[in-house]
């Protein structure tokens, strides 16, 4: 399998896994049986929590046409979760062998698929920071009555700790969210006074932003434009790379 097939399969995958095929016993629904795997998850390489949660569970997996079904042997399973019910059924989008250098090449890809989302927003980026938001203030609702799906739109001031995309000068900026839990924008970050951490910024959007926003504001409606301290470390490695690739 090439390492352009390898990319693709981590890409389409929402589930990917270490797994060894088990007997199962046919109960007379033979034609089923034939198109289906028992799977013992041994190791999950890519997956939610809950996912992570079925290392050691026994999963059917929809077999894709054509694909190989050693039993008793190691493979990693790229699929897609079909129902996470009493029974875990997946569907399969790709396998291969967990010989120790596919296994290192198979994390590798997961790792970059996993990453993407961040580095194409830092990528678009004008400003990658550290900060700590000092105040914030609403706009816009005293004239406007609020709609169906209101942002609430307020704006923050954060102090800048180190600026890893942009002026180095930059001690301060001003940055506009969506207060509002509303379902349009629950997913949005919310920005209150005492939150710290990693601002992946564009400039405002003027066709959201109200009209007193001004042109030197940024904004951070993107779930991933502001990330816990714990992600630091990838996102300058991200910055960097992107950087390097300039």
């Amino acid at each position: 399998m090439s390492a352009e097939e390898l990319s693709r399969l981590a890409d389409e995958a929402g589930f990917v896994f270490k797994g060894r095929i088990v007997p199962r016993e046919l109960d007379g629904a033979e034609g089923a049986e034939r198109d289906t795997l028992a799977v013992e998850v041994e190791e999950v390489l890519r997956g939610t929590d809950v996912m992570r949660g079925l290392a050691g569970s026994e999963v059917t997996v929809v077999r894709k046409r054509g694909a190989e079904s050693p039993e008793g042997e190691a493979r990693v399973f790229f699929t897609d979760v079909v129902s996470l019910g009493d029974e875990v059924v997946v569907r399969e989008v790709g396998q291969r062998d967990a010989s120790p250098t596919t296994m290192r090449d198979v994390d590798e890809r997961v790792r970059i698929a996993a990453e993407r989302p961040v580095a194409e927003r830092i990528a678009g980026a004008e400003l990658v920071l550290t900060g700590r938001v000092t105040s914030t203030r609403p706009i816009g609702r005293e004239s406007v009555p609020g709609s169906e799906h209101d942002p609430d739109w307020s704006i923050a001031r954060v102090a800048v700790d180190s600026m890893l995309k942009g002026p180095s000068s930059r001690r301060t900026v001003e940055v506009l969210f969506a207060s509002s839990m509303d379902i349009a924008w629950y997913r949005s970050p919310k920005l209150y006074e005492g939150v710290s951490g990693v601002f992946i910024l564009r400039r405002r959007d003027e066709d959201e932003a109200p009209d007193e926003v001004g042109a030197n504001v940024y904004q951070a409606t993107h779930p991933l434009d502001f990330l816990p301290h714990d992600r630091l470390d990838d996102v300058q490695r991200m910055t960097a790379e992107g950087a390097g690739g300039a």
